[in-house]
């Protein structure tokens, strides 16, 4: 992402990207204010939505709960020319999303990785 602002003039073509990033608690969520910071200063382009899926504890405003299409659905745009999709995280998040984008037929426009 910070690649991609520093080099936002050459990349005309990016017109918006938006970051849903989960972990179990707040104290996971690793660059959590390198994030924000750049979701402030690139607010035309990027969004950024830090969510946990478990307890948050007091102080956290953020969004709660596991990610899914309900979530990611009004964020897809509805001309889908151009369009990647970008997701990492564990098997059983990523198959479910990744069923779902198929299913909306983001089949072409989706990458995915899975980890543990």
């Amino acid at each position: 992402l910070k690649e991609a602002y520093f080099y936002r003039q050459k990349l005309p073509c990016l017109d918006r990207v938006s970051l849903f990033y989960s972990a179990s608690k707040p104290s996971e969520l690793a660059y959590r204010s390198e994030l924000q910071g750049l979701a402030d200063v690139w607010s035309e382009k990027l969004r950024v939505e830090l969510r946990v899926t478990r307890d948050a504890g007091d102080g956290w405003n953020g969004a709660c709960g596991r990610l899914n299409m309900e979530h990611l659905r009004p964020q897809l745009p509805t001309n889908r020319n151009g369009l990647l999709v970008y997701l990492c995280g564990p098997p059983a998040m990523t198959d479910q999303l990744v069923g779902d984008l198929e299913r909306d037929g983001l089949g072409q426009a989706l990458r995915y990785e899975k980890w543990w």
